[in-house]
């Protein structure tokens, strides 16, 4: 018998940027087209290019934060703690 895996609360990730991508240094050029050909909505923020948008944050059910060197790494950690502050 196949199971299928559930998300939490069915569909809550599928809204429109209840899934955040925060990048530290794609200037502007997130990869996203994988998660809407897989029928989500996901929302981005890259933080080398634009504001940190608190908003957004808050709107955000997942939030992954893309690292791909030491400096954003540093930057990767100011934002996780601005978003467990600002829940």
């Amino acid at each position: 018998m196949k199971q299928r895996i559930r998300e939490p609360r069915a569909g809550t990730l599928r809204g429109p940027g209840a899934i955040l991508l925060v990048s530290c240094y794609e200037l502007g050029h997130q990869p996203l087209g994988f998660l809407e050909r897989a029928g989500y909505a996901p929302d981005a923020l890259d933080i080398s290019v634009e504001r940190f948008d608190r908003e957004k944050m808050a709107r955000a059910r997942f939030v992954g934060i893309s690292v791909t060197m030491h400096t954003a790494l540093r930057l990767a950690v100011r934002v996780e703690r601005s978003g467990r502050t600002n829940r």
